[in-house]
């Protein structure tokens, strides 16, 4: 019996009151991971309110329950997982100790990395990993609502005024209006409305293109890893996309758009196959339109000057530090390499790829690399919908920056799991339920 379950073919059944307390702890790190995640709160500079600590304890706890309530002792691969990661980056951590945030590097990779190893892949051998991915998807649709109200009612139609503010550590911005604690509003369109004086959608983070990353990866993890995707959710996050007005956002959506006919198109019958042209003649012209005039109206801004130096100059950075970077996270060490406007004060970056390989240097950037680029590959990752979440997810690595936040160590070891944990042939998104227990 014990073989089976090692091989992930055999699943425990357990009372539904641990189920539903193992499923209010899940939405619970789903939530505080989603808050380290670049949002308001973990940039508030009034007080720190340990999100990354907590990420921790609810990791630790969430392993501990799957671990007690399904009986099982964790499998070698998941402990040498753990393991490598662990001793991987402690020698990093011991070469660079002085150059960067020893107690974050910590927390991310010598304690998180292991422990969330262990645990995806317990999930992923018993077919549970994919539904605790989908909470993602189930939070972010709250919080796209919630977003859609206040910024339709407040900031579109002046409806309702900001009734506080709070102290945030973010770029340029120090002091942002929000509403109730729950919407905030503060950084101006520069692309699409220059004149109108129009705020972007930002929801609870610290800026839109934070928001935009987590809708992102909600369409992606909605799109494909659920066996069938609602068209409603669909619509609420591809809207709400659109409202943080970000050029990364739609072209992530056109970027879903081809995935999914792609990935779909061989289970077509004739007629669907036919519908499918049809709406191609008439979409795909629109949607090419959409993205050349978006990068039109962005090549003039100093936003894409700086987005284009941070690939583009960010390398030098490497070439000078080329095994262990400038120090893990270190982005203030970018300041004398890419382009900044006399306007922009303060250090910051808008890429993964390069960051990681800049301030990491090829020690962490290969961590960072392998998952990311194996997952697009769909013979490794078994499934083809897997690997379109992984063009998703990798398209975020290279054009969003949350490497060193727990969402970054979270995918990477998502992706480690995927190609080098226990496979189950019958357990893949494809073939999943929306909520199976085993």
């Amino acid at each position: 019996m014990r073989g089976n379950l090692e091989q992930g073919k055999l699943r425990v059944r357990i009372p539904s009151g641990p189920r539903i307390i193992i499923g209010a702890v899940e939405y619970l790190w789903v939530f505080l991971v989603i808050l380290n995640g670049n949002s308001i709160f973990h940039s508030n500079s009034s007080r720190k309110l340990y999100l990354l600590e907590a990420v921790l304890v609810v990791t630790f706890l969430l392993l501990a329950m799957n671990l007690a309530f399904y009986k099982c002792q964790p499998s070698r691969k998941g402990v040498l997982g753990a393991v490598t990661i662990m001793a991987y980056t402690a020698v990093y951590f011991c070469v660079m100790e002085n150059t960067m945030s020893a107690s974050v590097f910590l927390e991310l990779f010598v304690a998180g990395g292991p422990m969330l190893f262990m645990l995806f892949s317990e999930l992923y051998r018993h077919g549970r990993l994919f539904s605790l991915m989908r909470r993602f998807a189930d939070v972010m649709c709250i919080l796209a609502v919630v977003s859609l109200f206040f910024w339709i009612s407040g900031e579109v139609l002046g409806l309702i005024q900001p009734n506080g503010y709070v102290n945030i550590t973010w770029g340029n911005f120090n002091v942002v209006k929000g509403y109730y604690g729950i919407h905030y509003a503060f950084q101006y369109d520069t692309t699409f409305f220059p004149d109108q004086h129009l705020l972007r959608n930002s929801g609870i983070f610290s800026e839109a293109p934070m928001f935009n990353l987590w809708l992102n990866l909600a369409v992606a993890i909605e799109l494909f890893l659920k066996p069938r995707a609602s068209k409603l959710r669909i619509v609420l996050l591809a809207v709400t996309i659109v409202t943080t007005l970000s050029v990364t956002g739609i072209l992530f959506l056109v970027l879903c758009v081809l995935l999914f006919a792609i990935s779909h198109i061989r289970s077509m019958n004739k007629l669907q196959t036919c519908m499918m042209v049809l709406m191609a003649l008439v979409v795909l012209p629109v949607l090419a339109y959409v993205v050349y005039h978006s990068m039109t109206l962005k090549v003039d801004t100093d936003s894409y000057e700086m987005r284009i130096s941070d690939y583009s100059d960010g390398i030098q950075l490497w070439m000078d530090y080329p095994i262990f970077g400038a120090g893990f996270g270190n982005l203030v060490a970018f300041k004398d390499y890419v382009y900044t406007p006399m306007t922009v004060s303060a250090a910051g970056f808008s890429n993964s790829i390069i960051a990681v390989l800049g301030t990491g240097g090829a020690w962490m950037a290969l961590l960072y690399y392998i998952p990311h680029f194996g997952m697009v590959v769909p013979r490794w990752t078994g499934s083809k919908k897997l690997s379109c979440f992984g063009i998703c997810t990798l398209y975020l690595f290279v054009t969003t920056i949350f490497f060193a936040r727990f969402l970054g160590v979270l995918l990477v070891v998502f992706g480690y799991v995927i190609l080098f944990g226990d496979k189950n042939p019958e357990y893949t998104p494809e073939r999943d339920s929306k909520h199976r227990d085993g």
